[in-house]
């Protein structure tokens, strides 16, 4: 359980994987919290290319990581962002292979994703194959601010990441806010996909509603015009 945010996590699991130096791939998204921990650590970056949905929404595709892992297979960390600041879940299944294939430890900042470990119809990371990954429970869920996981798959040295965490975490760390994570947990485990139902219903919903108004707003322009 953290205390200083997805931001201690991200630190803590790309210190774990590449905290000797060398290079890491990162998507553009990534958060500042990775890019300022490769300043500090010295570690090169390898940026995927982002590419663009025709609405204009911008990704990370599974070729953009291939693309960077061929120029540098001897990278330390493959990092991806799941789900990304505009909601959307790609998981780039292939070059997460390859990466598994080359030695190189998959991680995923899954800040946005917490709500997930109660949905039944959407896999984790860490379900989809992520070494370490890391959840924001203060975004999605019902707890206070800093408040995060960092979970480790199998073979991750659990104590090394834990030595990892400690030197980007305060040593003082808010037991309020440890408690609130406790209680959020024991919130969704009891009424978690309750909740999830509820919300996606009033989501779509909302989409009816916004596609309706759209659709009036069209036709009232073409009149119109």
């Amino acid at each position: 359980m953290l205390t200083g945010g997805s931001t201690a996590g991200v630190q803590a699991m790309l210190l774990y994987a590449a905290g000797g130096g060398g290079a890491v791939v990162l998507p553009r998204n990534a958060h500042l919290s990775a890019l300022h921990l490769c300043a500090v650590a010295g570690l090169d970056v390898v940026f995927a290319r982002p590419s663009f949905t025709a609405s204009g929404l911008c990704y990370t595709p599974d070729e953009s990581y291939l693309e960077a892992l061929e120029r540098r297979p001897d990278a330390r960390a493959l990092l991806v962002v799941r789900p990304d600041y505009y909601g959307a879940l790609h998981w780039p299944a292939r070059a997460a292979a390859r990466a598994r294939a080359l030695g190189i430890p998959v991680l995923c900042d899954e800040a946005h994703g917490a709500h997930l470990n109660w949905d039944a119809e959407t896999p984790t990371a860490g379900a989809l194959g992520a070494d370490v990954w890391v959840q924001s429970a203060h975004k999605t869920l019902p707890a206070l601010n800093g408040g995060a996981w960092l979970h480790a798959g199998p073979g991750v040295d659990a104590a090394r990441l834990r030595a990892m965490l400690r030197a980007v975490q305060t040593s003082s760390p808010s037991f309020v806010t440890l408690l609130a994570l406790d209680d959020a947990r024991a919130f969704m485990d009891e009424h978690g996909r309750e909740a999830l139902s509820r919300l996606t219903d009033w989501c779509e919903d909302a989409r009816v509603v916004q596609r309706a108004q759209d659709e009036e707003g069209g036709a009232g322009s073409t009149h119109h015009a």
